[in-house]
């Protein structure tokens, strides 16, 4: 059927009102394509639809385009998934009709990534980058995909892929359209890209290029003021580096910033209406003339953007995120504290808002990781107000920038439908309902600029700054651990790091919180999680497993979440043990070669035998009687872990623990090979990876992992430790038994039988762990704390 001449010129004229980039002639844009869309819906009543569907589905995504440049992002969404539902049932096959279908595609993937949808975003750009590059006489669509999808790499904070792209892309318009501005944009984004990734040289010259083109050819252009505002933040930044003891005043690179922002702001302040860049751009402003002693001027920039930012008009994106964050410790520079603790509560709302909307685990834990300035800075203000409930306040803060991604999967696992919409973190009320007369719970924000200390009893609060450094932190916590690590005794310095981290952490607690004290909660940060605090002395010169019975759990809102689960369902057995597994490739001595096997590296490395470990989960099985099953050698593999691990109160692994920091997943715990009968299943192996953890369902009061360094993980701003602990948590585990180093094998087998010795008499997990520590520590010859301290219990206990 021909397309009347009437509806052909009103999708060109639509087409040309949206070629100018006016928010006004999109909405006239916007009621030519209702017009189109009103007449097709016409001709297609009581007709075949054919390729007319595909024709309305290319309005409804031109027409949400229209929307988008008018701000009208909710409408514009639903109009993009109408449109690319309606693609989808027409399956178009004509060319005019694919090309339109990946357009549509392109543009709904750069709303979810403005959005921060990230997850969403990737996944719809990099299918219509693919099918971009694929149609002939596309240039410009694969163009424009190209750079959208660097874009979301960037903004998800994937750099190599976003670098990738974005090279491939101006490599295009270099070739195709030199000294255009699609040459220009590129090259802008390119150097964003850069500087995301460090390399500020690179930087620099890519927005040199962009911005000569841009004054070459427009001076005023919104694209001139943009690419000016970037290269005056790169030379403000090596301004800082240039003159640190003047923050960068006595740089004459300062004023290079200074000329570049003030020319930005000129151009917007005239020329261009857009209020988020002019807002960007009074901020950076503002911070420099705040540099220069320009108190006036400062005050005035800073306050301008602060009205934006706090405005209804303002995006709720990550980039607004960023610089509110910087706003808030610039409002609070030039005296303006209470505006500064506003600016960083909105940011860490927005935070979290942009957070849930990223999609899978990994992008927002990503995301996450990439804006923890945010809740440093406002635990950091709350602190040093102090005004009645900001030390409170500020718990709730450190709450919410830690562990969220297991708090979250552990809400979707253990508890009741009505109760999973986003969990919220713990505030500080609520974690002291978690504790007992006799429980102090001390919580550490390690890895800031500054560290911070919260003390927690049933009935009180307190807040101290730590009045030490994150680096300080961990080269202590690295001393005091080293000889344990390398398998030797105690030393003088190992002694000396450990009172020095006593001091540092321990004597900040009020004295008055530790009487009646007799159990220890440690929510550990950043190094810290590498630490048994067993090991530290409190100021009664005893340690502190000598005092109390410590636990450890990756925030006070995972032990909430545990807490509200139900009770956990009756078991088959009370103990299933797997230990010494006959390895696909083992050797008896401990070599070079299986000493590094530890550090996992390729699963092909032999593995020592671990003798002991079968006596180990055999005695065990057989104090607990009928109730209990183990399986050691050939019958050690993950078919009967797979098998079995759900109807085990008692759960027990004695073999090696393998570690991958570059890709945590396959982190796990070595067993043999799968037997005949076992190998028709391809799922199998002869590890049990941390993404089959995953899968089990578990009702285990404790997971005992009687292995090599099990606690171990990748550190993740914001997350901790990404690894075994974690996996088992959301798997069922109520609590985790985990090695922080390498552990003697003939002591772990005894403290491992003391253990179960203590649990079989009815003592909780945490109190039988200190018992057998206590018994291993005294009486058996083992007393160094190599032989005994790296055992920690995570979790409830």
């Amino acid at each position: 059927m021909a397309v009347p001449e009437e509806e052909l010129a009103r999708l060109s004229e639509a087409a040309a009102l949206m070629n100018s980039g006016s928010p006004d002639h999109a909405a006239r844009a916007e009621a030519l394509y209702d017009a189109a869309e009103r007449e097709l819906v016409a001709r297609m009543e009581g007709r075949s639809a054919g390729g007319l569907e595909a024709d309305l589905a290319g309005i409804l995504w031109k027409r949400a385009l229209a929307q988008e440049y008018q701000g009208k992002l909710g409408p514009a969404r639903e109009g993009y998934e109408a449109a690319m539902a309606m693609f989808d049932r027409a399956a178009p096959t004509e060319p005019a009709h694919v090309t339109d279908r990946t357009a549509a595609l392109d543009a709904y993937g750069d709303l979810l990534r403005e959005q921060g949808e990230l997850g969403a975003a990737i996944a719809a750009l990099e299918r219509a980058s693919e099918v971009a590059s694929a149609l002939p006489g596309a240039d410009r669509l694969r163009q424009l995909a190209l750079l959208h999808l660097g874009q979301a790499y960037t903004d998800a904070e994937q750099i190599e892929r976003a670098r990738v792209v974005l090279d491939e892309l101006l490599a295009l318009v270099r070739a195709s359209a030199p000294g255009t501005r699609s040459h220009a944009v590129v090259a802008g984004d390119v150097g964003r890209t850069l500087f995301s990734q460090g390399d500020h040289r690179g930087a620099y010259e890519m927005w040199v290029e962009a911005l000569r083109i841009h004054e070459s050819s427009d001076p005023d252009s919104a694209d001139a003021a943009r690419t000016g505002n970037a290269l005056g933040e790169l030379m403000h930044m090596q301004a800082l580096v240039d003159a640190p003891d003047s923050l960068g005043a006595e740089s004459p690179y300062m004023e290079d910033a200074r000329q570049l922002f003030e020319r930005a702001l000129g151009i917007y302040a005239t020329k261009v209406d857009d209020p988020e860049q002019r807002a960007l751009v009074s901020f950076n402003l503002g911070v420099v003339h705040h540099t220069l002693s320009d108190a006036d001027r400062a005050r005035d920039l800073l306050l301008a953007a602060h009205a934006y930012y706090s405005s209804p008009d303002a995006p709720r994106n990550t980039r607004s995120a960023g610089v509110l964050a910087q706003l808030g410790k610039a409002l609070k520079a030039i005296g303006r504290e209470d505006e500064a603790i506003d600016t960083l509560r909105e940011t860490v709302r927005l935070v979290e808002a942009v957070r849930s909307r990223a999609g899978e685990t990994d992008a927002r834990s990503t995301l996450f990781s990439g804006h923890q300035d945010a809740y440093q800075s406002l635990i950091s203000h709350l602190h040093d107000r102090d005004d009645p409930g900001d030390h409170a306040e500020a718990f709730g803060v450190a709450e919410a920038s830690r562990a969220r991604a297991l708090v979250e999967m552990l809400s979707e696992r253990r508890l009741p439908e009505l109760e999973r919409e986003r969990p919220e973190p713990l505030g500080a009320a609520g974690a002291r309902k978690l504790l007992d007369s006799g429980t102090l719970l001390l919580e550490y924000d390690a890895t800031g600029a500054e560290c911070f200390l919260w003390s927690l009893r049933r009935d009180e609060l307190s807040m101290m700054r730590l009045g030490t450094t994150e680096l300080r932190i961990a080269e202590l916590v690295a001393a005091a651990i080293a000889t344990y690590e390398h398998g030797a005794y105690e030393d003088d310095p190992a002694r000396d790091a450990q009172e020095a981290l006593a001091r540092l952490l321990l004597d900040a607690v009020p004295s008055r919180l530790w009487n009646g004290v007799e159990r220890l909660i440690i929510v550990a940060d950043g190094a810290l999680h590498r630490l048994p605090f067993e090991i530290l002395a409190e100021f009664g010169g005893k340690r502190l497993g000598d005092r109390y019975a410590v636990s450890y759990a990756p925030s006070a809102s995972t032990l909430a979440t545990i807490d509200r689960a139900p009770a956990g369902r009756p078991t088959a057995y009370e103990f299933v043990g797997f230990g010494d597994p006959a390895f696909a490739l083992e050797v008896d001595e401990e070599d070079e070669l299986a000493h590094a096997a530890r550090l996992f590296t390729a699963r092909e490395m032999p593995l020592t035998r671990l003798r002991h470990s079968g006596e180990e989960v055999r005695r065990i099985a057989d104090a607990f009687g009928q109730r209990a099953m183990c399986f050691t050698r050939e019958e050690a593999t993950e078919a009967r872990v797979r098998a079995l691990a759900g109807e085990a109160r008692f759960l027990h692994f004695a073999t090696h623990g393998l570690l991958d920091d570059e890709e945590p997943l396959r982190s796990g715990l070595a067993l043999a090979p799968p037997m005949e009968a076992e190998r028709a299943d391809e799922q199998l192996d002869d590890m049990l990876q941390v993404d089959d953890m995953l899968t089990l369902d578990l009702a285990a009061e404790a997971v005992v992992c009687s292995a090599c360094e099990t606690a171990r993980g990748t550190l993740q701003a914001g997350e901790g430790i990404v690894g075994i602990t974690r996996a088992l948590f959301f798997a069922g585990a109520r609590s985790v038994i985990v090695s922080l180093w390498s552990v003697d094998d003939d002591a772990t087998s005894e403290l491992m039988q003391r253990f179960y010795h203590h649990v079989r008499e009815g003592a909780s997990v945490i109190d039988a762990l200190r018992s057998a520590k206590a018994h291993v520590r005294d009486t058996t010859g083992w007393a160094d704390p190599v032989f005994w301290a790296a055992f920690v219990v995570v979790g409830r206990g």
